[in-house]
């Protein structure tokens, strides 16, 4: 993982968000990464890249995922002179240690994502944590 220490990063716009990056291993030579506000602002980016001939093949499996918690999108988009939408104006914190771990806030609501691989697997998990919330939380998967 690289986002140059294991102190929360607190991004105040999207820029920043984007200046670090995270990427976790699964020993077989597939990855996940991203940014730290989730943005897939590179090709190589993508929650699950995996490596079909390696140590050069891989293939882009899952790119990203659109989390809407209620009325609150998640997610962030990067079209020529747009951002949409802007999930990163939610993004309160951001950490790294032991795996990339993301807190947003909602008013009284925070929802906090993990992202992690399972060893030798080709397999991506992401687990979510909601506190003081009880609607519904929508996941639409972007598959390449």
């Amino acid at each position: 993982m690289t986002a140059g220490s294991d102190r929360p990063f607190r991004p105040s716009d999207y820029s920043q968000g984007t200046s670090r990056e995270w990427l976790v291993a699964n020993g077989l030579g597939s990855y996940a990464s991203s940014t730290a506000n989730c943005s897939n602002s590179r090709a190589y980016h993508g929650l699950l890249v995996a490596a079909t001939d390696p140590p050069a093949g891989r293939r882009l499996l899952l790119s990203s995922l659109d989390e809407e918690l209620g009325e609150y999108r998640l997610s962030n988009h990067q079209y020529p002179g747009a951002i949409y939408p802007q999930g990163f104006t939610h993004l309160r914190e951001f950490a790294t240690d032991p795996f990339p771990r993301f807190c947003y806030q909602m008013g009284q609501t925070t929802l906090e994502k993990n992202v992690s691989m399972a060893r030798n697997e080709n397999s991506t998990i992401i687990s979510y944590r909601i506190r003081k919330y009880s609607g519904r939380l929508c996941i639409v998967p972007l598959i390449h």
